[in-house]
């Protein structure tokens, strides 16, 4: 199944009101701009995609924002949640230490899957899966433009077969002000 042909359900997901656009296929990221507020991006990789958003686009040095990540993963793909041996990547949002300081991203509850011809019953996610937490900006940040980076991880796969794992980076701006603001 080719991405675009779940792109329908993603702009569900992420659309409280009704946008319209000329075309079914429209592009997540076109329809994220017209949100307004804070910055979303979107990483994508074979049959599964990840929006990740702050809260909010400016804070001050030392705050705390929260911070989503919505995944949609395609069937008949399932990506892994925690514990998972090490035979396996297990799904994760990190950011980078540059601007924040702490961070606590938490995630569902996955589902345990039996594999028969693994002989293993292994935690996944599979359609839509929400995270989400809270990140600690560091305290000697200088007002400015910054950008809140990191990385996804994730391995996809399906009944019988997984692809290599992915490691997707991600860079959204956040404006740092004075702490007066």
């Amino acid at each position: 199944m080719k991405l675009r042909n779940f792109y329908p359900a993603v702009i569900a997901a992420i659309v409280a009101s009704a946008i319209f656009a000329p075309s079914m296929i429209a592009r997540a990221d076109s329809v994220m701009d017209r949100l307004g507020g804070s910055k979303a991006v979107m990483v994508r990789s074979g049959d599964v995609m990840a929006i990740i958003k702050p809260e909010v686009s400016q804070a001050s040095p030392g705050d705390d924002i929260s911070v989503s990540a919505d995944f949609v993963i395609a069937p008949p793909w399932h990506i892994y949640g925690k514990p998972i041996s090490t035979e396996y990547v297990a799904t994760a949002v990190t950011f980078d230490s540059s601007v924040v300081a702490k961070q606590s991203i938490d995630f569902p509850k996955p589902e345990m899957v039996k594999f028969e011809a693994l002989g293993q019953t292994l935690p996944v996610y599979k359609g839509r899966m929400h995270a989400g937490g809270d990140l600690k900006l560091r305290r000697d940040l200088k007002p400015g433009e910054y950008q809140l980076s990191g990385k996804v991880d994730f391995q996809e796969c399906s009944d019988t077969i997984c692809k290599m794992p992915q490691s997707l980076p991600f860079a959204i701006p956040i404006t740092i002000a004075s702490s007066a603001y």
